[in-house]
């Protein structure tokens, strides 16, 4: 189940593809880093959060997902439908950038 992700609008992806692409271009070199390195990211985290250091040095930085699956985002439209919210335009596929 994904617990976060970007979003950005339909119009807004479509006049800045090159910027979308970059911004997944970093984010998948920011996980490729945490993966290789996890003590480093471990080590910052408290000066850009209120996590202690001693808290930071336990918590796993390499076990985020780089992609989405679209059945996980099934899940997401359906919860939301659950909770009354209108999902009629969604679908996995409206939501992912390619």
């Amino acid at each position: 189940m994904p617990m976060s992700g970007y979003f950005a609008t339909q119009s807004w992806a479509q006049q800045n593809p090159n910027t979308a692409r970059a911004f997944q271009a970093f984010l998948l070199k920011a996980q490729a880093y945490a993966q290789a390195n996890p003590t480093a990211v471990q080590d910052i985290l408290p000066a850009y959060t209120k996590v202690t250091a001693a808290a930071a040095s336990h918590i796993p930085v390499n076990s985020y997902p780089s992609t989405l699956d679209p059945a996980e985002l099934q899940k997401v439209i359906a919860l939301m439908k659950s909770g009354g919210l209108p999902t009629a335009s969604l679908s996995p596929s409206s939501l992912l950038f390619h």
